[in-house]
């Protein structure tokens, strides 16, 4: 009954998602088939001219129909749990320092920064998952003592030294230790992010 008031009453018909007037002889499913997308909400306003009374606009709007859940379902709600990985990241030579926090940053950790023991000693929370620390410090104090140091606090730390020497101060005792790595300096982010992985495996 629709289309036919439709046919013969509309002078003129559009739908209102695509802004785009049509000839009044087409069929207004045609309308939707042809010009609309799929799945747009299919509405239809109706331009009628009456002589001496101005124009009446009717619109047609489907009715909002809700999705119910299905009887007794009751959707279980969506919890997201995440660790922020915290790292140290013990360095004297400012323009390395900021290129290791950038690679570690980029593997998601949360990167805590200082250039020499007194610093690592003024921290009042040593809870980290990584370490990278330089071989040679300022100072009297080594690297290697520094890791030393900070595993009394946590045990099996992951440690990565890095230095511009071949193993530098390290012994063989330091390399042999579990969860021990070293990488020589220049390094890519690439053999950097390998160290990483390796030593978080």
């Amino acid at each position: 009954m629709r289309l036919r008031w439709l046919r013969r009453n509309c002078k003129a018909y559009f739908n209102p998602f695509l802004s785009i007037l049509h000839d009044p002889s087409t069929h207004p499913e045609e309308i939707t088939s042809q010009h609309s997308n799929p799945g747009a909400v299919d509405a239809v306003f109706l331009i009628t001219p009456d002589e001496g009374d101005g124009t009446r606009l009717n619109g047609f709007i489907p009715r909002y129909q809700p999705i119910e859940d299905a009887p007794g379902s009751d959707p279980d709600p969506i919890v997201f749990e995440s660790k922020i990985k915290r790292a140290l990241l013990l360095e004297d030579d400012q323009g390395v320092r900021e290129l290791v926090s950038m690679f570690l940053q980029s593997q998601g950790f949360d990167v805590t920064e200082v250039e020499s023991e007194k610093e690592v000693d003024l921290l009042e929370d040593l809870n980290f998952d990584f370490m990278v620390s330089d071989v040679m410090l300022p100072g009297k104090a080594i690297g290697p003592e520094v890791v030393q140091k900070t595993r009394t606090t946590i045990k099996n730390l992951p440690v990565l030294f890095i230095s511009g020497y071949s193993h530098g101060a390290l012994s063989s005792g330091d390399l042999n230790k579990p969860n021990t790595d070293f990488l020589a300096k220049p390094f890519s982010k690439a053999e950097f992010i390998a160290k990483i992985k390796q030593l978080l495996a």
